[in-house]
């Protein structure tokens, strides 16, 4: 009987602090170019829309295949976005990329969950591969913070 009490009570603990876990991870949503990883060895100075070589100070590479490979940007199809942002050091990303067509707008909104167990903060520069943005659109950026 002071066994399965014990028992009981140890599972209820487990059960409790399982719970308070914060999971991190990435999502990418909308028109982000599925499996694509942006890099650059230069960070994003601010929110950007690159839609040439020249729109950036330093070499922008993509991956297609989930960072196996990385080739220059082809901005004949492609725009890169980039939102930096800071968050708690374990946090988890949504970015997601809307093209309005009829208001000639894209909106590239990122949504941050910050894990509270960790208060280290990072920067990203949150690249994100799209296709080819018209000049005549508007970019809006939008942060949600939880």
């Amino acid at each position: 009987m002071k066994i399965t009490v014990i028992f009981v009570l140890l599972a209820l603990v487990a059960l409790s602090t399982s719970c308070s876990k914060c999971e991190t991870g990435n999502l990418s949503t909308g028109e982000i170019i599925e499996n694509s990883i942006v890099r650059s060895w230069s960070n994003a100075p601010g929110q950007r829309v690159i839609r040439s070589a020249n729109n950036f100070g330093a070499a922008l590479e993509v991956s297609l295949n989930e960072g196996q490979s990385y080739s220059p940007v082809n901005f004949e199809l492609y725009s890169v976005l980039a939102f930096p942002t800071v968050s708690n050091c374990a946090a988890s990303f949504i970015r997601d990329v809307t093209f309005d067509e009829a208001n000639q707008m894209v909106i590239y909104k990122i949504t941050i969950t910050n894990c509270p167990d960790c208060t280290g903060q990072v920067q990203q520069s949150n690249f994100v591969l799209t296709r080819k943005i018209p000049e005549n659109f508007t970019v809006n950026f939008e942060l949600v913070n939880n």
